[in-house]
């Protein structure tokens, strides 16, 4: 590693989403570094807004990736692959998933298996957060009919859940 810097090639998330971790080594160290993006982002996911415009506007761009001006990439996860020990499973902490301006903040989140997410809205509008498994299953589907409200869902299954 040169200057605390990592160049590393990363297969980047195309959806908002969370991972839950079945995590074995969250608590067996840090990883301190940047990830860079080596190439061109994809182009961000733009649609027609059809309810709220006064809050959300009449158009929408998500990006799949969040890259900052110096290809830094926002929200990354690295994951390693056959670690050589194994650790305790991370405690189950807090994770919160907000509307703001009719877009899910943060983009990407890691919560351990256990957790509660509490899901909020920041917008003066009825927001609904619906997240699916990786084989399609639904596994929260909640509506947020109040700014500041918050609705807690335990995630009780690892895997990735696409919003």
């Amino acid at each position: 590693m040169t200057n605390n810097l990592m160049k590393i090639r990363v297969a980047c998330s195309m959806a908002l989403g969370m991972l839950l971790m079945d995590a074995t080594l969250s608590q067996a160290g840090t990883i301190k570094g940047r990830v860079l993006l080596d190439g061109t982002p994809p182009p961000t996911e733009k649609f027609e807004v059809k309810s709220d415009s006064a809050v959300c506007g009449t158009h929408q761009e998500v990006p799949k990736v969040m890259v900052g001006g110096a290809g830094g990439i926002r929200f990354a996860v690295v994951k390693l692959l056959d670690p050589k020990k194994q650790f305790p499973p991370a405690k189950p902490s807090d994770g919160v998933l907000d509307q703001v301006r009719c877009q899910f903040e943060p983009h990407v989140q890691i919560v351990p298996v256990g957790s509660r997410l509490v899901i909020t809205s920041s917008d003066p509008v009825l927001h609904n957060a619906h997240g699916y498994s990786e084989d399609g299953q639904t596994v929260f589907n909640i509506a947020v009919p109040i700014k500041g409200m918050k609705v807690p869902v335990e995630l009780k299954t690892p895997g990735r859940i696409k919003l």
